[in-house]
């Protein structure tokens, strides 16, 4: 499950940068809340469903 959870917050953070950022100066930089608001729900809905398998 973990590297499950592990996956899911690279890919998702990948995907909303869209590639590599070259530093501060690259546009792409200033996507990193949104990535990190991902991150957080996808991480939040990964651990309602980790916890809904082990109560069932």
């Amino acid at each position: 499950f973990a590297i499950a959870l592990f996956l899911v917050n690279a890919v998702l953070t990948a995907y909303n940068i869209t590639g590599t950022i070259e530093g501060p100066h690259d546009p792409k930089f200033k996507r990193w809340p949104r990535a990190i608001v991902a991150s957080a729900v996808a991480s939040a809905l990964c651990g309602l469903v980790a916890i809904l398998i082990v109560t069932i």
